[in-house]
């Protein structure tokens, strides 16, 4: 006759106990989904509860039509008052050179606005003294903006922009200044 393993059943029960504590706080009901902007949406598994935005926060009652920001356990800034309420940047205004180099030294001026680590206005200052640099700054400025604004700082990276790679490369550059500068 063989002896059974008597831990096998009580680890099985706290398996269950575990799994039913960690549904009934909530972890784990809902779907994180990246939208075709980057940004990441949940539905909850109940029918009458959308959530938007990060996931995490955010949630309105289809129902009363009454919304609830950032009160979960990590409520990423916001008005809300989850325990993990941090921005990893400080709000405001920063600015700072990108220098890149062609046959010399050229320099793009960045001016990025941040508000809860997402970057809500960007602008570019012209500093090319080369006549070919001058012109993909150009394009450059054109083009970047809408590959900027909305997204969060914390990633922000572009690749090469209306096919200015070194402007880009710059742009870059200052990006990691403000990084520096903004942070908490």
């Amino acid at each position: 006759m063989k002896k059974q393993n008597s831990y096998l059943p009580n680890l099985m029960i706290l398996s269950a106990l575990l799994t039913l504590a960690f549904l009934a706080t909530g972890c784990g009901v809902t779907t994180p989904a990246t939208n075709s902007d980057n940004t990441t949406s949940t539905v909850s598994t109940n029918v009458n509860t959308t959530t938007k935005g990060n996931g995490l926060g955010n949630v309105k009652n289809n129902n009363t039509g009454s919304s609830n920001s950032g009160n979960g356990m990590m409520g990423n800034g916001g008005n809300g008052n989850g325990m993990m309420n941090r921005s990893a940047y400080k709000d405001g205004t920063y600015s700072a050179n990108g220098e890149y180099f062609v046959e010399g030294r050229e320099a793009i001026g960045v001016s990025l606005t941040l508000k809860n680590d997402i970057v809500t206005d960007a602008s570019v200052t012209l500093q090319a003294k080369d006549k070919t640099s001058k012109n993909y700054q150009r394009m450059f400025a054109d083009n970047f903006k809408s590959q900027v604004v909305g997204k969060s700082i914390s990633s922000l990276k572009l690749n090469k922009v209306s096919g200015a790679s070194l402007t880009t490369q710059g742009f870059n550059n200052a990006v990691s200044i403000i990084k520096s500068q903004a942070a908490s």
